[in-house]
């Protein structure tokens, strides 16, 4: 028994090979933009506790006194999302998106390290941002923060 292939398989096996090249997605050059070790020290502080719900919810206070909405939060894996989006007169809209999060220290058992990346509609790099943000959370947590 033969098999007969039409004269339009080949047609349609090339059109869907085009179909499925077509669609892939290329990826910008700076897509993947490594984080420098200084750019980390900056967003973050190790605070010498082992409450880290008290530190989620120190951040996620501070966020809101801050005029940010907290968007969602994962305390099981120590993570906080918030954004403050406001909108001017000429309708314009600007705004800022904060990730918060916590991790224990390996290696020391009462220490739990804090990471806040803030983004307007790029990422923040100014020191001065994060130093404030450190030195308040420091102070509605009672407890020094020690740069790594």
């Amino acid at each position: 028994m033969m098999i007969q292939i039409s004269k339009f398989t080949p047609v349609w096996a090339c059109c869907l090979l085009l179909m499925v090249v077509g669609c892939q997605t290329s990826k910008p050059a700076d897509f993947f933009q490594p984080v420098t070790l200084q750019e980390r020290s900056i967003q973050t502080r190790v605070f010498e506790t082992d409450d880290e719900i008290k530190i989620l919810n120190a951040c996620a206070d501070l966020l809101l006194d801050n005029g940010f909405r907290i968007r969602e939060v994962e305390s099981r894996l120590g993570w906080i999302d918030a954004a403050k989006i406001k909108v001017t007169i000429y309708g314009g809209i600007y705004g800022a998106h904060a990730s918060v999060v916590t991790r224990r220290v390996s290696g020391r058992p009462n220490a739990i390290a804090v990471r806040v990346i803030f983004h307007r509609f790029e990422k923040v790099d100014d020191a001065a941002v994060y130093q404030e943000f450190f030195l308040k959370l420091s102070q509605a947590v009672f407890i020094e923060a020690q740069e790594l």
